[in-house]
């Protein structure tokens, strides 16, 4: 009996330690991200003129074919640049988390995610490894956005 209650607690153990893993997410390419976003009809550009970040690489923005809302891609020379560059956004929007619908936060091993609905405004940024996705779009485009970014694997 004690043998198997040995066994149980090894195989308990063993069980409980692997569910708590924490599955990292894969990151899109640059090449990745401007494919995906032409496949779905968004003029892309690119944007680096558009900030003097050091760390940056590059930026593209995705805009949707009627300019209703774009999304950005960074991509950072490393991990730590890119959660500089988020942790700002994120500082910066949490300002309005006392007037938001909603907001949500999510933090994994290589993965970081901050969202907030407010009364006229979706914002999403979101960071894997060194790359970093930013949404910033009109309350009416929220699910369409949130669908997106979903879809994208940030």
């Amino acid at each position: 009996m004690k043998k198997f209650l040995n066994i149980f607690i090894l195989f308990f153990s063993i069980l409980i330690i692997s569910s708590c893993g924490v599955k990292e997410k894969s990151k899109l390419t640059s090449a990745d991200f401007k494919k995906e976003m032409e496949k779905r009809e968004f003029s892309v550009i690119e944007g680096n003129t558009l900030t003097d970040n050091k760390d940056l690489k590059l930026l593209y923005v995705a805009s949707e074919k009627s300019n209703h809302y774009s999304v950005e891609f960074y991509e950072f020379k490393d991990a730590e640049a890119a959660g500089t560059f988020y942790n700002t956004n994120t500082d910066n929007l949490r300002k309005y988390e006392d007037k938001a619908r909603d907001y949500n936060k999510e933090e994994k091993s290589n993965f970081s995610r901050y969202e907030i609905s407010l009364k006229d405004k979706y914002k999403v940024i979101s960071r894997i490894d060194n790359t970093v996705l930013l949404v910033n779009v009109d309350s009416d485009y929220d699910d369409e956005a949130s669908d997106l970014v979903k879809e994208l694997g940030y």
